[in-house]
């Protein structure tokens, strides 16, 4: 029985693109790349003539960092900064970033804070929150499509999605490949896992944090309620000996709380 459950839940498995692992992977198949990008920038998949990957990111300066990208890479040294095309970086977010309203795709643009003027179209910033996609509407197309297809979580949701749109179905064909290959599974389930790993290791740093500062905070109100007091008594004409053994407290400590 254990052996027939393995089985279908092998046959069952599939990647989800919102590990970076399995992203990259879908990327390097020209005509995924080309639809998402094309839905990217607004545009038709037919109106995009070329895509090419580079080699982006950074060398990293230790395990725990994460790697960045090169931008000016794109000039040699000597060369004027008007040689730069435009760079835009795409963030998918399985979290909602900004809670303050329901838009899930958003592009950021560098600008004055002041007066709004923008300071330059070489850079971009689109930001993608999954978790806010309204509920699906039939008509919908472009990068709310791409944000659904990436979002999916089952064989049957990116099955629905692949009989919409031909780059999606072929999204989802190369998810199918690159599942059934065992070297990129064991790939992606270590990815999957360090991801994992880091996150619970962060979580529990934030508690350890909170609880270590609810101790300080609970310490340094003591101290301030003593304060209080220890200037209370001492306005009434107590002596520092007296509040001290009022409050079975050393001298020293009253004359410190006291600022003496």
């Amino acid at each position: 029985m254990g052996t027939q459950d393995e089985k279908r839940e092998k046959d069952n498995f599939i990647m989800l693109p919102t590990v970076d692992f399995c992203f990259k992977e879908l990327m390097q198949n020209p005509k995924v790349r080309k639809g998402f990008i094309a839905a990217i920038l607004g545009k038709a998949p037919k109106e995009v003539r070329r895509t090419t990957l580079v080699p982006t990111a950074l060398r990293k300066e230790s395990e725990d960092d994460k790697p960045g990208e090169i931008y000016t890479g794109q000039i040699k040294e000597g060369e004027d900064y008007d040689k730069l095309r435009k760079c835009i970086h795409v963030s998918i977010l399985e979290f909602v970033h900004f809670p303050q309203d329901k838009k899930c795709c958003r592009k950021i643009v560098f600008c004055d804070a002041e007066t709004g003027e923008q300071y330059t179209d070489l850079m971009e910033l689109y930001i993608l929150e999954l978790k806010k996609l309204p509920p699906e509407d039939q008509s919908e197309d472009g990068i709310i499509r791409w944000m659904r297809f990436l979002g999916g979580k089952s064989r049957k949701e990116f099955e629905d999605m692949a009989r919409k749109d031909e780059y999606i179905e072929e999204a989802y064909n190369e998810l199918k490949k690159l599942s059934l290959d065992e070297q990129k599974r064991l790939e992606y389930e270590l990815r999957q896992k360090a991801v994992r790993d880091h996150n619970m290791m962060m979580k529990s740093a934030e508690k350890r944090g909170e609880k270590r500062g609810i101790e300080i905070g609970k310490r340094q109100g003591e101290q301030l309620a003593l304060k209080r007091i220890i200037e209370r008594q001492l306005e009434n004409g107590k002596t520092e000996k007296e509040t001290a053994d009022l409050l079975g407290m050393d001298i020293q400590e009253v004359r410190e709380l006291a600022g003496k």
